[in-house]
């Protein structure tokens, strides 16, 4: 019998669903040959990943890069600090620091990282190389 629409799925549903992505992963779809593979809309498929935290290497540092190019444009200096928290900041803080590692970008200081009860927590400043 079908679930009806209005109703969430059950966490063993979920579970097979993730696992089931992953796998398509792997094989190397997009994520529009999976919501085509799995008969879903790619608007169910980006919500259940983000609900989660399944993120595809193609888009997980795509909307990162994307702001990093935006900051290496304005040519100020930026940091962690910068990004939306809509990132994982430990990465933005390796593809920060994998950009200096080549070039892109150099160290420039150190900025507090969090204002008030612990001012000591600091993070690199970086500026367009």
């Amino acid at each position: 019998m079908a679930r009806p629409k209005n109703q969430p799925p059950e966490p063993w549903e979920l579970q097979a669903w993730a696992e089931d992505y992953k796998f398509l992963i792997e094989q190397g779809l997009s994520r529009r040959d999976i919501a085509k593979r799995l008969g879903m809309s790619l608007k169910l498929i980006e919500n259940r990943c983000r609900d989660l935290k399944l993120w595809h290497p193609e888009s997980r540092y795509r909307g990162i890069d994307d702001r990093l190019q935006q900051l290496i444009e304005r040519g100020l200096p930026f940091s962690v600090v910068d990004f939306s928290l809509r990132f994982d900041a430990n990465d933005v803080a390796l593809l920060l620091k994998a950009a200096a590692g080549i070039g892109m970008l150099r160290e420039v200081g150190r900025r507090s990282l969090v204002t008030g009860s612990n001012p000591s927590a600091q993070t690199p400043v970086y500026e367009p190389a």
